[in-house]
């Protein structure tokens, strides 16, 4: 019971410790959920890290050894408790800067826990007094606390306590588990010097099978693609849903639900993945399905994408996990099997998360895993056909992601004209012609299924605001009724349509954190080009760069950071305003866009404007009818009531903010309280 407790309470810090640690740096690196992906291959290669530990010390140590081993482990690691995050300046390589951070911050204790599971189970299949007949029963026990630990953040933790709070309580936590941990070692070793009746010192000991490690390298490899796949998929279907299904808060918690679900179903009840036609049905079918959706362009809602990767991303897991399972091992060889399989792991996330990236500009890898997990599927019955039909099959296989390839990367279809991919994201432009009495002929820049601004010209091919700055917006009206506007301070580029009000003298300093962006709004957009304002770019995260900016500089701060939902929530807290306010001149004036499908950030200013002694109002402008001009809602925050009174008099669409107050500071803010309620 002790060593089960142990297991689960180990695997809980490990998968409480990987969102909280992930939610504190997002701010500082720009909100990107490939943020989340880095953090997962993180945690991925410590794992492996952990596992390679467990299976050398199974291997090579005696027991003196092991014992001198973690008892030096655990002190080091208590040293660096409580978990303190130690924030570096993101540099050009935001992943390396990621890397670094969180190996500095969480590295060891991380690496202490990843050891727990295959060591664990190694002491109990090597107690033959108290050993359990399948060791491996505790890897879904590990996987099960891994799910509480991953539910438990989002749910109980965040909402309920401070950032401070969080990495003290999980800091006492891994205090109890260090103490666990320490007597699961004496209860060991108590037991195994009970057995031989001697102590072991100087010689290894009948307790460690040292006998030669006799799996082959054809069973090696199968391990190493049976874990690489899923975690391959994890990635790629995390990225798929929160990019370009929907940009929803927290949606990348899903994936990885489905990921540990079926790893504790297939260690937990084998049965329920054993070879046949109902399995083959099963995972077969939702992949299918999601082809069509991927392959064929096949439009449906959200939900049911959602419903449906969710369902696909399981059949895939429940296959090759399923697959692991019946794989395994003799007991003797348990820390070989944990090994290959994170290792697999591993290679599946870094390819998928990091590799792809850089090789891409599409996330054609999506495409790739749905292809490859279909083949793997199909394999067993085809290699049972003739040579004739094998050779088909493989044939049909490689022009179909030859196919894949080309169609994703090579030949962009029309309307798209460009696709580009960076660490913040994946984008594409898409051109649109003139239709008579509907719209005019129109660029725009778009990230997943997020608008970020275009450019349209009008029958005297005059460039024109558009999307959600048009001069019937928020924006569109304080940047033309506002009077004596000099320097102004843009934070969020898109193609830059608000330069488009720009006039002689006037100054615009644009602040984006994704150097792909300026290029695309320079190189494929005409709205910087035509602005009549002097115009310069600030590339890097705004809060850290307006920090180096003069005091008391802007008349104007607009922050545009937001979209979807996909929020910086730095740029939002008491702190981020009231730093802002030092940017501004004493009458300046900042204005946010808060315009979400999913998010009502109105509340969280309204209590910033009220602690700040600061004016608030929003302004929703309705759509209008076949254009280009999107509703979008913009608030105003100021101390001068003169300007307020600029933008507001004789105008209703101005209105004093309704409901309740949400307060956040840097060290609390929890996202469910703004989530819509749909």
């Amino acid at each position: 019971m002790l060593q089960v407790l142990t297991i689960g309470l180990s695997a809980f810090l490990i998968f409480n410790l990987q969102p909280m640690i992930s939610k504190i740096i997002l701010p500082f690196f720009g909100g990107s959920s490939y943020i989340w992906i880095t953090c997962l291959i993180f945690f991925q290669s410590l794992l492996l890290a952990g596992y390679a530990t467990s299976h050398f010390i199974a291997k090579n140590m005696n027991l003196t050894k092991q014992v001198i081993f973690y008892a030096l482990l655990i002190v080091l690691a208590l040293l660096l408790t409580p978990l303190q995050v130690h924030f570096i300046h993101a540099d050009s390589s935001p992943v390396a800067s990621i890397l670094v951070l969180l190996f500095a911050s969480v590295g060891l204790p991380y690496f202490l826990l990843s050891t727990t599971s295959p060591t664990v189970q190694h002491w109990i299949a090597n107690d033959k007094k108290n050993g359990a007949k399948n060791p491996y029963v505790q890897y879904a026990v590990s996987n099960s606390g891994s799910l509480a630990g991953l539910l438990c953040y989002p749910f109980i933790i965040e909402p309920l306590y401070s950032n401070t709070r969080q990495t003290s309580i999980w800091s006492w936590g891994f205090i109890l588990y260090t103490l666990l941990l320490a007597l699961c070692l004496v209860i060991y070793v108590s037991a195994v010097r009970s057995r031989n009746n001697t102590i072991i010192s100087s010689n290894p000991g009948p307790s460690f099978d040292r006998s030669v490690d006799k799996i082959s390298a054809q069973t090696k490899i199968k391990w190493l693609y049976q874990a690489m796949i899923p975690c391959a998929s994890l990635v790629v279907f995390t990225n798929y849903m929160t990019v370009d299904i929907a940009n929803f808060p927290l949606l990348w918690v899903l994936p990885l639900c489905v990921y540990l679900i079926s790893f504790i179903i297939c260690f937990l009840w084998p049965s329920v993945s054993r070879p046949g036609p109902i399995r083959t049905v099963f995972v077969l079918v939702p992949v299918v399905v999601m082809g069509f959706i991927l392959f064929g362009n096949l439009h449906a809602g959200l939900l049911y994408k959602i419903l449906v990767s969710l369902v696909s991303l399981f059949a895939i897991c429940m296959f090759f996990h399923g697959n692991l399972e019946r794989s395994k091992p003799e007991p003797k060889n348990l820390t070989s099997f944990y090994l290959y399989l994170s290792l697999g792991g591993c290679l599946g996330g870094i390819l998928a998360g990091i590799v792809a990236p850089m090789l891409f500009k599409s996330i054609v890898e999506f495409h790739m895993v749905i292809i490859t997990s279909f083949v793997f599927m199909l394999w067993p019955y085809v290699a049972k056909t003739r040579k004739n039909i094998r050779i088909v099959f493989q044939i049909a296989t490689c022009l179909l992601i030859a196919g894949t390839y080309f169609s994703q990367e090579v030949f962009l279809p029309p309307p798209f004209i460009l696709k580009a991919r960076s660490f913040y994201g994946t984008y594409s432009v898409v051109d649109f012609p003139y239709i008579s009495g509907k719209q005019d002929a129109h660029r725009l820049l778009r990230m997943g299924t997020t608008n970020h601004g275009g450019q349209a010209r009008d029958l005297a091919n005059k460039l024109y605001p558009i999307a959600y700055y048009h001069e019937y917006t928020g924006i569109g009206k304080s940047l033309l009724k506002i009077p004596e506007l000099k320097n102004i301070g843009l934070v969020g580029l898109g193609t830059g349509v608000l330069a488009l009000y720009g006039k002689k003298g006037q100054h615009f300093d644009f602040f984006e954190i994704d150097p792909v962006v300026v290029d695309i709004a320079k190189q494929h957009f005409d709205n910087l080009k035509e602005s009549a304002a002097d115009i310069r770019y600030f590339v890097g995260d705004a809060r850290i760069t307006l920090r180096e900016m003069p005091k008391t500089h802007y008349d104007m701060l607009v922050m545009d950071a937001f979209s979807s939902g996909a929020i910086p929530t730095h740029l939002l807290t008491f702190e981020a305003i009231q730093e802002l306010l030092e940017n501004l001149k004493e009458d300046g004036v900042i204005l946010y866009h808060i315009s979400s499908r999913y998010l009502n950030l109105l509340p969280v200013l309204k209590c910033n404007a009220r602690k700040l002694g600061l004016f608030i109002k929003i302004n929703e402008n309705p759509p209008i009818k076949s254009s280009l001009k999107l509703s979008a809602k913009w608030v105003v925050l100021t101390k001068s009531k003169r300007k307020l009174n600029m933008l507001i008099q004789d105008d209703p669409t101005w209105r004093s903010p309704p409901g309740d107050e949400i307060c956040w500071t840097d060290e609390s803010s929890n996202i469910w309280s703004v989530i819509n309620r749909l």
